[in-house]
């Protein structure tokens, strides 16, 4: 067992349903459509989709699903995986985030009233 997987055979595996529920949970939370895609391949592979029924459902290429899976394997798409360490400050990360949102609401202003 990998990290609550059973590798059933050479092509398939099995995660827990504690592990579907947790990945059911994140997708429906996630906004990010690269990582919802990443979520769907795995949830799709433990339901038996093979390789290509994934790729050409999720429109991406048979290598990207196989990536995405084997990510999973290795504890990337797990909830704990967290994320890089921030290389800024809290002042600069601060400073940082007020600057996007203040270019984030004058594109907008702009854009409704143009």
């Amino acid at each position: 067992m990998i990290s609550g997987i059973k590798i059933l055979h050479m092509n398939k595996f099995y995660i827990t349903p504690e592990e579907k529920i947790a990945l059911e949970l994140r997708h429906k939370q996630c906004w990010d459509v690269k990582e919802s895609d990443r979520i769907k391949a795995v949830l799709l592979r433990s339901e038996g989709w093979t390789i290509p029924m994934i790729a050409q459902a999720l429109r991406i290429h048979e290598a990207t699903v196989t990536r995405h899976i084997n990510d999973y394997h290795n504890g990337k798409l797990n909830i704990a995986s967290g994320g890089s360490t921030s290389m800024l400050n809290e002042a600069q990360t601060s400073k940082l985030l007020s600057h996007f949102i203040l270019k984030n609401n004058e594109i907008i202003r702009a854009m409704l009233f143009v």
